[in-house]
């Protein structure tokens, strides 16, 4: 089954209302979910739902960047619920041009929002997808800085 074009909230209400069984039933079990936004709380509905995210990529098209979502109605989850792949997707770990390029794209809000999870300790992190963000971002050292530095006063701010 596909589900394209529409929002996340959308498609968490579909798979929401159909009571999900994993009986003869149910003929279909994979499906292939491309939200046209709120893909973090997508992803957050699978991990809790305990939907396995089978493969969760970004593919670059015509300009424009989609989150693909491979969701296995049939097996557990087995997706480390953390912020990185909240908001980034499990497989977008790697080089990826096409990611890169989506991360590159992050407006400072969208990053200085990730970078408040991280730092205030609201949602954990591994050491691997922290540093696999610092090293995407460091040819662009004075972003960063400054987007850490908003951060910090933001922290400062809620304490």
């Amino acid at each position: 089954s596909v589900m394209a074009g529409i929002g996340g909230y959308e498609i968490i209400k579909i798979i929401g209302h159909q009571n999900i069984t994993f009986d003869n039933e149910m003929k279909c079990r994979l499906f292939v979910l491309q939200p046209s936004r709120n893909e973090c709380e997508l992803r957050e509905f699978l991990i809790d739902s305990n939907i396995e995210i089978f493969k969760d990529f970004i593919v670059k098209s015509g300009g424009r960047f989609y989150p693909i979502i491979v969701a296995n109605l049939e097996k557990c989850n087995t997706t480390e619920k953390n912020i990185f792949n909240l908001c980034f997707g499990k497989d977008n770990d790697s080089y990826s041009s096409d990611f890169i390029d989506y991360l590159n794209s992050k407006t400072n809000k969208e990053l200085e929002d990730f970078w408040f999870f991280v730092l205030n300790g609201s949602h954990p992190i591994n050491n691997r997808h922290l540093n696999f963000i610092i090293r995407l971002q460091e040819d662009n050292q004075e972003r960063q800085i400054r987007i850490i530095e908003k951060v910090m006063n933001r922290i400062k701010t809620d304490v």
